[in-house]
């Protein structure tokens, strides 16, 4: 059953605090920033928030209606017209259907605003001659309408980087969630395929060992015993110990000795010395499985060679098995090698190598993985 998904708080939190300060900010430099010769009055105070009202009208529909409807829903083009056109809109409403006195007196204090010329100057004809009309000296304060215009390209870029870079970052975060999910998804497909078919074969080949051998058959069902122990309670958690990993491929390919001719040469080493290490359980039964699967001919001689090492920082598994016959029912059963592969990527993404042979006379694998 899928998981719900629950969105990060802090990525909320982040984003309404980002927010909080972006407009902290807009509502408060104009008057940090003022003029020094203009004192504080609430004139000065109020008069740039019909302006920033526009403004956040602005975000409100870029936010609320123009990011999610169009943006995220893959209208590039459509968003970005929407957005021009929405504030080209704005701003012309603004400086047409503003009353007259009010960009009058706009007007008037932006001229008050602007530094006389030095007293030398202001009483000789001849040196202002060469002097530029008033209007256009620098430093004049923009019309009202332009700074909207600015004002409003700033912030909806702005909102717009922010939706979008918290949008990536939440995809991000359900894309890792849904992986850890695929992965245990894997792993339980895994147990219950080694768990029905591995189990009954092992059954069968017991019974017949009883009339046998009866201290063969016994140690067969310790064996089996153990494996079960290791599928119901190790694999429920996300890491193993190596230790119990190698137990349980010993214990396999026991009982799978059980089902094939004493010609198949089969040969298993492991090492005399098994770090306290963790690894994600019943990572190598596929490949194991499928040399069992491919490697055992009646017809011409085979061989199955496991290898494993192991040391503080690193674990090596070498598996080859010779070319055998493959009735059609066996070759459509198991996990598959294209699932371990998904698998290794989704647990270790680059930090592994897996090398594949196959050729007419062998097939081998080359794993190699870091331990934790």
């Amino acid at each position: 059953m899928k998981k719900a998904i629950k969105q990060n708080p802090i990525f909320r939190r982040t984003e309404i605090i980002l927010i909080t300060v972006m407009w902290l900010i807009m509502i408060f430099a104009p008057i940090l920033f003022r003029n020094t010769t203009d004192s504080l009055t609430w004139e000065v105070a109020l008069k740039p928030l019909d302006t920033l009202g526009l403004v956040f009208l602005l975000f409100l529909i870029n936010r609320f209606f123009l990011v999610p409807k169009l943006l995220f829903k893959k209208k590039t083009i459509k968003y970005f017209a929407s957005v021009i056109a929405l504030i080209a809109l704005v701003t012309i409403g603004f400086q047409f259907f503003l009353p007259k006195d009010t960009l009058r007196s706009r007007h008037e204090m932006q001229n008050s605003r602007r530094m006389p010329p030095p007293p030398d100057r202001q009483f000789s004809p001849n040196r202002n001659q060469n002097l530029p009309p008033m209007q256009n000296l620098p430093g004049q304060p923009l019309p009202p309408f332009i700074n909207l215009l600015i004002f409003s390209f700033l912030t909806i870029g702005f909102d717009t980087g922010l939706r979008a870079s918290f949008e990536w970052a939440k995809s991000e975060k359900e894309k890792e969630e849904l992986e850890k999910e695929n992965v245990e998804n894997l792993l339980e497909m895994l147990r219950h395929q080694v768990s029905p078919h591995f189990f009954m074969n092992t059954l069968n080949n017991i019974h017949t060992l009883i009339d046998i051998s009866g201290e063969s058959a016994k140690d067969a069902v310790m064996k089996l015993s153990k494996m079960m122990r290791y599928l119901l309670y190790e694999t429920s958690n996300d890491t193993t110990t190596v230790q119990k990993e190698t137990e349980f491929i010993e214990s396999y390919v026991e009982l799978m000795k059980l089902r094939v001719s004493e010609k198949v040469d089969i040969q298993v080493n492991m090492p005399s010395h098994i770090p306290n290490k963790n690894l994600p359980p019943l990572l190598f039964t596929s490949f194991i499985e499928n040399a069992f699967k491919h490697g055992v001919s009646y017809q011409k001689a085979s061989f199955i060679y496991i290898d494993l090492k192991v040391d503080e920082n690193k674990l090596i598994l070498e598996v080859k098995n010779s070319q055998g016959a493959v009735s059609k029912d066996e070759e459509g059963s198991g996990i598959g090698l294209e699932n371990v592969k998904k698998r290794l990527k989704l647990l270790y993404q680059k930090n592994f190598i897996l090398n594949i042979s196959d050729t007419p006379e062998q097939y081998a694998i080359h794993l190699s993985i870091p331990l934790s």
